[in-house]
């Protein structure tokens, strides 16, 4: 079984590495320029702003529901 790491840097892109041993920069750095890598990111931000946007949503479903509530 291999767990999963995920890394955030600086500008804002994230790495999928595998927290083994075998994890070598070499291998990582050709995983980085392969359009797998590419294709995750771009489906990690898309996933991020999604996620971001439905918690705002319900963030703010839940706080006029509340108001309305106390009244």
């Amino acid at each position: 079984m291999y767990s999963m790491a995920f890394s955030v840097k600086p500008d804002g892109l994230g790495i999928f590495t595998k927290s083994t041993s075998f994890s070598t920069t070499y291998s990582l750095s050709k995983f980085m320029y392969s359009p797998l890598y590419k294709k995750l990111t771009t489906l990690f931000e898309v996933y991020q702003l999604f996620s971001s946007h439905i918690f705002g949503l319900f963030g703010y479903i839940f706080m006029i529901s509340s108001k309305k509530l106390i009244k």
